[in-house]
């Protein structure tokens, strides 16, 4: 990789850390206001995806299965959480080219709205790495990765939430084993449990 093309990707990279750390400096302004709970989540649903985009010529991708593993402290309003999640698309025109496989790792952030008695709808946002490889070795690159959505919760037990919510993730600084630039994102709609100890 280029000196030119490194310091592009470092610039990127900081200016979308500074577009979401806002939520991330409000989670940490309620949290000293109240007592951290620990929690556990999964969820799992259906990604689409959006095409593939090789310097800029896309390709399309199939919608897969995705899923999603969390562990976090919830301080009344606001969450913050590590999270891993996993999603196998593959190229409805080309088989051949196999499968792309994402592997995120993300630190994600969210705010609560109290809107009744056990139901609160939330707005998210994460940063974080993605490992995506293709079967065909095309790709196999670690890149930023940055993510934004809206759900809702609903308190069906003391301890236990029920969670259904949307995703945008994008991952824009991949290369190729030829060098040319790789880009994708996909659109995750997902339901889970989340189980606060």
């Amino acid at each position: 990789m280029s000196g030119k093309r490194l310091g592009m990707r470092v610039a990127h990279e900081l200016n979308m850390k500074k577009s979401i750390l806002p939520i991330f400096l409000l989670a940490g302004l309620l949290s000293g206001h109240a007592v951290a709970a620990p929690y556990v989540s999964v969820s799992a649903g259906t990604g689409v995806s959006e095409d593939s985009k090789l310097d800029g010529a896309g390709e399309p991708m199939a919608n897969a299965f995705a899923f999603n593993g969390a562990v976090g402290y919830n301080f009344g309003a606001a969450r913050i959480e590590a999270a891993s999640g996993y999603q196998e698309h593959g190229y409805p025109r080309h088989p051949e080219f196999g499968n792309l496989e994402c592997l995120l790792i993300m630190a994600n952030g969210y705010y609560d709205f109290e809107a009744s008695r056990g139901l609160r709808p939330y707005i998210m946002a994460g940063i974080g790495s993605a490992h995506v490889h293709t079967e065909d070795d095309f790709v196999d690159d670690y890149s930023f990765a940055w993510q934004i959505g809206t759900g809702l919760g609903l308190e069906v037990a003391r301890n236990i939430t029920f969670d259904v919510g949307y995703c945008y993730f994008r991952v824009d600084h991949l290369e190729s084993r030829f060098g040319g630039r790789v880009e994708w994102g996909a659109h995750n709609i997902l339901a889970g449990i989340r189980y606060e100890f």
